[in-house]
């Protein structure tokens, strides 16, 4: 529950891993309980969620980590910024990244896709808009 109220859509990932949906509400912070039968997760500030905060801020990119890569695609790169909340797509120019995982609000695991030879911008999205394009989201195919 989020504020005691029920999640509308809940997936089992595994014994330490759920996928939610936070109930729609307009005020934060609220404790995450997760429930199993009659027992409950505690109440801590590592439990709370805040609404609003960071998704109505625009994603921001700080840099891809490496910033080059096979033009195979299938590398795996990093890329660090900010605002990285409710994260829709990442590109490379116009192709999404072949795998993402959203590590943390700054922090992004994406694994390249095929591409041609040269030098494409990573854009990141999010329901606050899309990533501005810069030298430091540039990543060149080689």
């Amino acid at each position: 529950t989020f504020g005691g109220r029920p999640v509308p859509f809940l997936e089992f990932v595994s014994a330490t891993t759920l996928i939610v949906q936070s109930p729609p509400d307009s005020t934060g912070p609220v404790y995450v309980v997760v429930s199993n039968g009659n027992r409950k997760s505690a109440q801590t500030a590592g439990a709370l969620f805040t609404y609003g905060t960071a998704t109505t801020k625009k994603p921001t990119v700080t840099a891809v980590v490496p910033p080059s890569g096979s033009h195979k695609g299938g590398d795996f790169i990093l890329i660090k910024g900010t605002n990285f909340v409710d994260v829709s797509s990442v590109l490379f120019g116009t192709t999404a990244a072949a795998a993402l995982e959203v590590k943390s609000s700054t922090l992004i695991a994406a694994k390249t896709p095929a591409h041609s030879h040269g030098l494409v911008y990573v854009s990141v999205t999010t329901p606050a808009g899309t990533t501005a394009v810069g030298p430091q989201c540039g990543f060149s195919y080689v």
